[in-house]
This record gives C-alpha cells, sequence and structure tokens, in this order.
C-alpha cells in the first residue's frame, strides 16, 4: 500500500485520508467484518511494515522545509492544530538555488502579471540543471478557485500576455454558454422573455428600452438584424452549426468554446433530444454547477493557470500561488451541492428550488445555521497548500490582496512585500500566439462551413489517413512515437526536413470570397521568407486530386490574411 496523507486532496471524491493515517487499525477492523459471519480472510493483519520514502526529486530542500509548515496554519484564531507527524523530504536535485518571496498587492491580478513578467528571461531566476532563465512556458499559477485564475486570463490577454487556463470549469456559466442558450430559446420560442432579455443587454440596450420590447403592448419591436439572424439560425441542420454561428456573430473562439461545441454535439447526437430537451440538459448543468476540463492552450509558450487540484501530480520551475485571500484559500465553504452529509447533522438540503414564472433558487436557512455551527474542516485546506508549495521547482510566490490576507498567508514564514501593479502591453512574435484562429472582417451574416463539406470527393483511405495525421501531429508535438509503417516514416523524414516552426493539426475559421469556413489544416510551416500550408494525402484516387487543390488553397487565401509574407501550399502525397 502506497500514499502520502499530506497529498489527500479529494474527499469530495470520497477519499479518505483516514485509508492512510489509521491504516493498521483499519485494516484490523475490516478484516473482523469480514469475518463476522464466516472466516473470508485467513491471514494475519498484524505487523504491518512502515517504509518511510524520503527522496525526493522535484523541489528545493528549501521550499520542501517551507512547505511543511503549511500542515500547522491555522484557519482562524479560534483554531489551534494538532501537532503532524512529518515525515521529512531530502532534495535530490543538483541545482539548489531557489527563491521563496511573499508579496500583498492592491491590484492583486494586474500584480501576479507585473510579477510574471519580471521573472522572465531574468538572470536573478534561473533553474534546472543548465541554468536556464525562465521562459513563460515554466510558470504556473495556481489558485483554490476557479474565479481568479479565469480573471487574470482575461487581463492577462489584454496585454498580450500568452495565458492558457487548464482545468475544470462550470462551462455552462460562462458568457458564450449564456449567450448561446439564449438564441436556443429563441428558437424554441419566438418570443422567449429569457432569451430575448439576454440578447437584448448584450446588444447594449438600457433597462427600460428592453422592457419595453418585451412588452407585447408596445409598439417597440427587435432590431430587423436580429430577426434575420434567428431565421439564418433556423435554416442551419445542426446544434454544432448553431452554436458556432452564435459564437462568431460575438466574436468568441476559444478552448471554451470548442468545448461547448463538443459536449452539446455528442448530447444531441447521441441521445437524439430535441431542442427543449437540450435547453433543459444546459439549464441542469448550470444549477448543478457541473464541471469540464477545458484546456485553453493555444501553443506551448504559454503560462499555466490551473486550480491546485488540477495541479496535482505536475511540476514547474515557477509557481505563483495566489488569491490567498479570506474566505477564499482557506475556502469557508469547499461544498456547493445542493444536498450534503456531515456529522452529526447527517443528510440535509441546502439549496431549495422553486418554478414558477422564472426559476430561481436560495439557500435553506436552517442547513445553513447548522453548518456554521459546525467546525470547519480545514486539514485538507492545509494539504492543498502543501500540494500547491510542493509543484514548485525553484521558485515560489505566493500573493494575497492588501487588506484582505488570509490566516494561511498571515501564517506563512516571512514578511510579504508590496508589490506594485505596472503591467505593460507584450509585443509577443505572432506566430507564438494565437494566429491560426483567423477571423473574418464584417462576416457576422456568414455561416460557417466546414471545407470538407464543400469537397466532391470520391470515399478514400480514410482509416490509414487519420493513423498517419495522429503519428504526425504527436511528432511534431515533441512526444516519444516510432513510425510503424512506411508513410510514417516518410512523414518523419519530411518533417526532418523542415527547419521553420511547426504547428500540427490547427483548427482554423477562415473568411473567404464571403464566406466563413472551418476546417483542419494538416501542418503549418513558418520561417522568415514564407509560410506553408501543408496537407498530407493517402487517399490513392486521383479523380480526388483537384479537389484537394480547392481545400489547400482555402486554407492559403485564410492565412494570407495574417501574414506579411508569402503563403504557399503543398500536399505531400503517401502512397
Amino acid at each position: 500500500v502506497v500514499g502520502d496523507w499530506k497529498q489527500s486532496i479529494y474527499s469530495f471524491q470520497y477519499a479518505s485520508v483516514e485509508n492512510i493515517q489509521e491504516f493498521r487499525q483499519r485494516l484490523k477492523d475490516f478484516k473482523g467484518e469480514l469475518n463476522q459471519d464466516r472466516e473470508r480472510v485467513s491471514f494475519s493483519v498484524e505487523g504491518v511494515e512502515e517504509i518511510e520514502l524520503r527522496k525526493n526529486y522535484r523541489s528545493t530542500q528549501d521550499i520542501l522545509d517551507y512547505a511543511e509548515q503549511s500542515l500547522q496554519l491555522s484557519a482562524n484564531k479560534y483554531e489551534e492544530v494538532d501537532e503532524k507527524d512529518v515525515t521529512g523530504l531530502e532534495s535530490e536535485i543538483e541545482n539548489q538555488d531557489s527563491s521563496i518571496e511573499k508579496y500583498i498587492a492592491e491590484e492583486e491580478v494586474e500584480a501576479v502579471l507585473t510579477k510574471i513578467l519580471e521573472i522572465v528571461d531574468n538572470e536573478d531566476y534561473r533553474y534546472g540543471e543548465g541554468n536556464k532563465k525562465l521562459d513563460f512556458r515554466d510558470v504556473a499559477v495556481l489558485t483554490r478557485t476557479r474565479g481568479f485564475g479565469l480573471q487574470l486570463q482575461e487581463e492577462a490577454r489584454e496585454h498580450g500576455i500568452p495565458v492558457a487556463y487548464e482545468g475544470g470549469v462550470e462551462l455552462f456559466k460562462t458568457n458564450p454558454a449564456i449567450l448561446l442558450l439564449a438564441w436556443l430559446r429563441i428558437l424554441n420560442n419566438e418570443d422567449s422573455r429569457k432569451g430575448w432579455a439576454v440578447v437584448l443587454e448584450e446588444a447594449g440596450y438600457r433597462l427600460e428600452e428592453a422592457k419595453k420590447i418585451l412588452d407585447p403592448d408596445e409598439e417597440y419591436k427587435y432590431s430587423e438584424d436580429m430577426r434575420e439572424f434567428r431565421e439564418r439560425l433556423e435554416g442551419l441542420d445542426s446544434i454544432s452549426s448553431v452554436a458556432r454561428t452564435v459564437f462568431h456573430r460575438y466574436g468568441y473562439s476559444n478552448a471554451f468554446t470548442d468545448k461547448i461545441i463538443e459536449v452539446l454535439n455528442s448530447v444531441f447526437t447521441s441521445s437524439y433530444m430535441n431542442l427543449g430537451e437540450l435547453i433543459q440538459f444546459i439549464e441542469e448543468n448550470i444549477e448543478e454547477n457541473e464541471i469540464y476540463e477545458v484546456d485553453s492552450s493555444r501553443n506551448r509558450n504559454t503560462v499555466k493557470i490551473q486550480t491546485i487540484h488540477a495541479a496535482k501530480g505536475l511540476e514547474y520551475p515557477a509557481v505563483f500561488i495566489s488569491d490567498v485571500n479570506q474566505g477564499k484559500f482557506p475556502s469557508k465553504n469547499s461544498d456547493s451541492k445542493a444536498i450534503t452529509y456531515a456529522d452529526p447533522v447527517g443528510l440535509r438540503q441546502r439549496k431549495i428550488y422553486r418554478n414558477g414564472g422564472l426559476a430561481f433558487e436560495y439557500d435553506n436557512w436552517r442547513t445553513e445555521i447548522l453548518m456554521k455551527c459546525l467546525s470547519g474542516n480545514y486539514d485538507e485546506e492545509r494539504r492543498l497548500m502543501y500540494v500547491a508549495m510542493t509543484r514548485a521547482q525553484q521558485h515560489l510566490f505566493i500573493t494575497a490582496e492588501k487588506d484582505r490576507e488570509s490566516t494561511f498567508f498571515e501564517g506563512l514564514n516571512g514578511e510579504p512585500e508590496l508589490l506594485e501593479a505596472d503591467v505593460e502591453d507584450v509585443e509577443v512574435d505572432t506566430e507564438d500566439l494565437e494566429v491560426f484562429e483567423v477571423k473574418a472582417v464584417n462576416s457576422e451574416r456568414a455561416e460557417l462551413r466546414s471545407v470538407h463539406s464543400e469537397l466532391d470527393l470520391v470515399e478514400g483511405d480514410k482509416e490509414k489517413g487519420n493513423g498517419l495525421h495522429e503519428f504526425a501531429e504527436a511528432y511534431v508535438n515533441g512526444e516519444d512515437v516510432e513510425a510503424s509503417n512506411s508513410r510514417e516514416k516518410d512523414v518523419k523524414e519530411f518533417i526532418d526536413s523542415l527547419e521553420g516552426r511547426l504547428e500540427a493539426e490547427k483548427h482554423v475559421n477562415i473568411p473567404v470570397d464571403g464566406k466563413v469556413y472551418e476546417g483542419v489544416i494538416d501542418l503549418v510551416h513558418a520561417t522568415e521568407e514564407k509560410v506553408e500550408v501543408i496537407d498530407y494525402k493517402t487517399d490513392s484516387n486521383p479523380d480526388n486530386m483537384n479537389e484537394y487543390r480547392r481545400q489547400v488553397e482555402c486554407y492559403r487565401k485564410g492565412l494570407e490574411q495574417i501574414f506579411d509574407r508569402p503563403v504557399e501550399k503543398r500536399i505531400l502525397t503517401l502512397e
């Protein structure tokens, strides 16, 4: 049996840290229970041997020692924390240069971004055996809850700082999902007050104007543009087309919209839901706070933003633990479910739902009072802090908002410095950011079309083609893959011959001749002199070649709009 009680952070998924802490006694108890009516376990459970694993191959000794104090932090001024029996770890990494810094800031989000820009490419913050300077990809920001991370991502993108939010989000509470839900309601019922209220607000109508438009007795009406857009949505034949068209209207195209389309397309096609049931599915996701894993990374050189739960098992040269503020970390209420169980109050209903007119929810005040009377279970919050700290290999930064610092922040060794927010706009090479996310100019009314749907093809060797694309993408991304056939060997040799920057399997929306096409480019090869759109073809049918040339030409025209150098096309035929 292998376990580390200090890293047990999944009680909300019914993991029990006592299985490690009380292993000997529980083993005896379980044997007794299993042997109550007849002998099922005949072997002895006495004499458990404990072997301590002390060597650590991730963090410096300073960080390991600093992290141990997190297990003794008080969650409030009344809590007395029992002293823990901690097995001290011994760092085995060669480079022990380390920094541990605490900061408070009046504008924490902006201050964290300021500090990230300071440490990247800085002589004073090096890491690893080669003593390298930090790049954006070497930095992670970990938070207890999702809100701060999403706010950080939004602010970073305004300044051109490459960041990627990774981890679980309440997908259907994001702005794109709320707008999509509004239009689905309008499609389902042309006079849906819930749907039009959201659409009108997004369009900038004042409250009084919106009320008059929604009032059937008033002469105000929806704009002709909105009516036409609804009619256009009615003409689309799939939920994914509807979603993409709505997102395109409002300028949304990111990992969250991709995930929304993936989820809805899967549900809609697999369960034969009608539109009303699909709307109900989204509403239930919102009510139940359903979480979906989303990776918003558009390139490899990005700062990673994650919840601590999502970061478990990972490591980064530099880690920020941010939003260590009152009510946030430690969390006062990690249980947001409608139904909860706790000793000694038993099974209780936290939320009450009422239907009629507009659905709403409110807290069950009796349950809330009972839960407030219970002492908080903050041991897991302390373990979360330990896990967060030990993700750092050499540099650890802990931040909080001025005058809102939590007891966890105050209890950690070291006096905090005041960090001023002074975020500069970053000029990142366009090839390092979302250059492949092409948006059309004045193309709001253009329906998204699949490039492949426009091709008139005779069926080709699809199965072998898909396997080849997967191999090529993995090889370009630096994964350890071996070529298993002659086609894969040819592709490997071809990729090795390219000297520029490579991007594999790039999803694009491309405006061409008044239409907006979506598709996937097999490989983009960018050098200082030119850009190449490269497409692999395993189809041996010569009748299809002209159609494939049309496909690649469409991609080429799209990329011409964002690069200031010639864009060429190439088809690599693999027989």
